[in-house]
C-alpha cells in the first residue's frame, strides 16, 4: 500500500501521492502516516525531470546535454534522500 504511494509520486507527482495518502490516513497508525507524509515530501519525479532541463537548458542552452544526461541521476537521488528522511523520523519516533 505505502508502496504504490512512492510510486505513484516517482511517477506522477507527489501532489497526486499526498491526495491518495489523504484517503489511507484513517486507516493507518498515526506513526506510519507521519513517515509515509516524510517519504512523499520532495520534487523528485519525471515533471520535475522535465522542469528542470527546460528551466536550466534556458539558462544554459549549451549545457542542456549535461543536464539531461545527469537529470535522472539526481531524480534517483532525490528519492534516496526522501526515503532516508523517513527512516530517520521513523528512528526518531520510535
Amino acid at each position: 500500500m505505502e508502496g504504490s504511494l512512492l510510486g505513484n509520486k516517482l511517477i506522477l507527482n507527489e501532489f497526486i501521492a499526498f491526495g491518495e495518502l489523504a484517503g489511507k490516513l484513517g486507516d493507518l497508525e498515526p506513526r506510519v502516516g507521519m513517515i509515509c507524509a516524510i517519504s512523499l515530501c520532495g520534487f523528485a519525479n519525471l515533471s520535475s525531470m522535465g522542469m528542470c532541463v527546460g528551466g536550466i537548458g534556458v539558462l544554459c542552452p549549451e549545457k542542456r546535454g549535461t543536464i539531461s544526461r545527469l537529470v535522472f541521476k539526481s531524480m534517483i537521488g532525490g528519492v534516496f534522500v526522501s526515503i532516508m528522511s523517513a527512516l530517520l523520523v521513523s528512528i526518531v519516533s520510535f
